[in-house]
């Protein structure tokens, strides 16, 4: 709990505040292959074709941080997620909104002022351990946010969900 009332969380915290719409959805991870992070986006994708009233309405930002970009097949994953959340922003945006807010580095406090504000956090990692990203956020979050799960991660089995 201490991280969450840095002095530097609270400077990002303002940046997410000014960032976000009426509905945040959030998810900080590595740019991993397992993570899933591209079946998220497409989702997201999905939601929004499939109901446009939610269009300006949801900001979903997406904290990744770079992960094994010397092996090939990580630096390809991470171009296609760049690629897939440029076609979501063309696609579903604004002048005045962009849809996917995508950041690719490591800051701390910057993930857990998005902890603090989210409605939704997505975890859906193809196979994981625990996971603490599902662990730390919804203890520090202030907003009642819901956490999206998915079942085969280390988190979902410790949660005693079925």
């Amino acid at each position: 709990q201490w991280a969450a009332d840095s002095p530097q969380v609270a400077e990002a915290e303002r940046e997410v505040l000014e960032r976000r719409r009426k509905h945040l959805i959030i998810r900080v991870d590595r740019a991993d292959l397992s993570k899933n992070v591209l079946r998220g986006f497409t989702a997201f994708d999905t939601f929004l074709t499939q109901h446009p009233e939610f269009r300006e309405e949801v900001t979903f930002i997406a904290h990744l941080q770079p992960s094994r970009q010397d092996v090939p097949e990580y630096a390809e994953y991470l171009e296609r997620i760049e690629a897939l959340v440029a076609v979501v922003n063309h696609r579903h945006g604004t002048t005045d909104w962009m849809p996917i807010d995508l950041k690719i580095y490591e800051n701390f406090p910057e993930a857990v002022a998005r902890y603090k504000h989210y409605d939704l956090l997505m975890v859906n990692s193809i196979f994981d351990g625990m996971n603490l990203v599902a662990k730390e956020a919804p203890a520090v979050n202030l907003r009642d946010g819901v956490l999206m799960l998915s079942e085969n991660t280390g988190s979902h089995r410790s949660s005693g969900t079925t």
